[in-house]
């Protein structure tokens, strides 16, 4: 290669390098935000997956303040569409970062709502039964191991919502079959209640007078064990 053909050569490189560079900048751009935009879309997509199920469960439950976020994470993508529709140049602006940044942090946000609302529920289906369980354990009531079993079962289910219309379907078949669950311990509502007031020291008198009480403690012979009060506590 001659002199002059190399320098040209050279001239000609030196000249594209600002064009590669701008290049290999706006991939790495878009590389980067297009992961940023597929965690956003798998944040939101888990977020409003997860909220049909839990209403399948528990159809008054309230995701307080995940409508918002959802929302505002559409609102950042809509920009950005709007910026990158108008040039792709857009990925190396500080706003156009900062815009998808939101967006991210708006859609990770929407889960939690999620999970709170579907706790909240959950231990409020289950907590009325725990103090029984325990009682039942204690006394070794016939049958208690259903009830174990049943409350085990919902308690493995509290770290996450239901994955799949099936099991959301299976937790509230479960729950809803709590209550058969303790009548065949012989546990009505209101044997239930007698129970656990007996246990924390404040069980009524007048109580007795309950047909449904008085037939479960004859049939577990627990005249003999109780201890009630004239009043409840102050």
């Amino acid at each position: 290669m001659s002199d002059q053909s190399s320098r040209k050569w050279i001239v000609e490189a030196l000249s594209a390098l600002p064009g590669k560079t701008r290049n290999k900048n706006l991939v790495a751009n878009l590389r980067k935000f297009a992961e940023l935009s597929e965690l956003s879309r798998d944040r939101l997509v888990g977020a409003l997956d997860g909220s049909a199920k839990v209403k399948i469960v528990f159809s008054s439950a309230q995701m307080a303040g995940m409508e918002d976020k959802v929302s505002n994470a559409k609102k950042k993508a809509r920009g950005c569409l709007k910026e990158l529709s108008q040039s792709i140049d857009a990925v190396s602006k500080a706003t156009f970062e900062t815009r998808i940044i939101d967006m991210k942090d708006h859609a990770s946000s929407s889960v939690r709502p999620v999970l709170e609302a579907w706790q909240k529920s959950l231990d409020g289906s289950i907590n009325p039964y725990e103090r029984l369980a325990q009682i039942v354990q204690e006394r070794q009531l016939t049958g208690g191991e259903a009830l174990t079993r049943s409350l085990t079962s919902l308690r493995t289910t509290r770290t996450e919502t239901p994955t799949s219309e099936a099991g959301a379907l299976a937790i509230k078949a479960l729950i809803n079959n709590m209550p058969e669950v303790l009548r065949s311990l012989g546990l009505s509502k209101a044997v239930g209640a007698f129970l656990v007031a007996v246990a924390e020291g404040r069980g009524p008198v007048r109580e007795l007078e309950n047909i449904e009480i008085r037939e479960f403690l004859d049939r577990y012979q627990m005249w003999d064990t109780l201890r009630l009060s004239f009043g409840g506590r102050r």
